[in-house]
């Protein structure tokens, strides 16, 4: 075989070409695991239960017994767009007080590796009082709710029914959060 000269391109049909594509083709397959879009939890389906333990190491469970609505925002710790959306989230909060009422509010930081960035989680506790920092160390929570996209909102109804799912940053969030939690709370 011989290499194709600076400027040449190689066709298709010679050969050594398709080999390696072939091969690709036939072995990728088994090393790939499917995604299966149906998995992913949408609104209406129930929301997976956990149980972490927060910043302080108190243990915080979502599961059978916990009442009004719960935000979760799923962020990695290196996440630019974080602070961003938990402060329109506390802006959203702040002026339309009555739908912060019975409402939970946790950030749960995956995708580390190591001890949970201590620093990081200082700064968003100053900046984000009333948000419960959850270090999920084994990413069990982050794959559990399907998270592909950070940060990502996922808003859970009393009835513990996901309500709504917001994946990644965007400036209208705090808008469509606050219908969300109109409807739900029908307020």
């Amino acid at each position: 075989m011989t290499l194709p000269r600076v400027g040449q391109r190689r066709h298709h049909s010679e050969p050594g070409c398709l080999g390696p594509m072939i091969a690709l083709m036939t072995w990728a397959p088994s090393f790939i695991l499917p995604v299966d879009a149906a998995a992913a939890p949408r609104p209406g389906d129930a929301a997976p239960f956990f149980g972490l333990r927060d910043s302080r190491q108190r243990p915080f469970h979502f599961d059978e017994r916990t009442t009004g609505v719960v935000f979760l925002v799923f962020s990695k710790p290196t996440d630019q767009y974080t602070s961003k959306t938990l402060g329109a989230l506390d802006r959203m909060f702040h002026i339309h007080p009555k739908l912060a009422r019975n409402v939970r509010r946790c950030l749960v930081l995956s995708r580390f590796t190591g001890e949970p960035p201590s620093k990081r989680i200082k700064a968003i506790e100053a900046s984000h009082p009333a948000w419960t920092v959850l270090p999920d160390r084994d990413g069990k929570v982050y794959r559990a709710y399907e998270i592909i996209a950070t940060p990502t909102v996922v808003v859970i109804g009393a009835d513990r029914k996901i309500a709504a799912v917001h994946p990644g940053y965007d400036p209208g969030l705090a808008q469509r959060a606050r219908l969300d939690l109109a409807r739900i709370a029908s307020v």
